[in-house]
């Protein structure tokens, strides 16, 4: 099965990305320097849910069909077959 290729109708790039909301992010803490840099080790993710997508070059927002923020990705895969020429 070929995989669907997003391309940002705003600027033409290929990287999109899933904005969540109401996670709980954990880091945990290797080492911190006198100058207090730190240095991050395994990182987990809880919960959350999917605000909207968009092109993480230029910010671009996916809209559903009725002009809202999409947050479903099985209606982003059919927006992507629709509006994405197969590269």
């Amino acid at each position: 099965m070929k995989n669907l290729k997003f391309t940002c109708p705003k600027c033409g790039e290929h990287n999109l990305e899933e904005i969540q909301v109401d996670v709980v992010s954990t880091h945990q803490i290797k080492s911190i320097d006198k100058d207090g840099e730190i240095k991050y080790g395994k990182t987990d993710n809880e919960g959350g849910e999917v605000s909207h997508y968009q092109c993480a070059n230029c910010g671009a927002g996916i809209e559903s069909e009725h002009g809202f923020d999409m947050t479903d990705s099985g209606e982003l895969a059919e927006w992507i077959k629709e509006n994405c020429p197969p590269q």
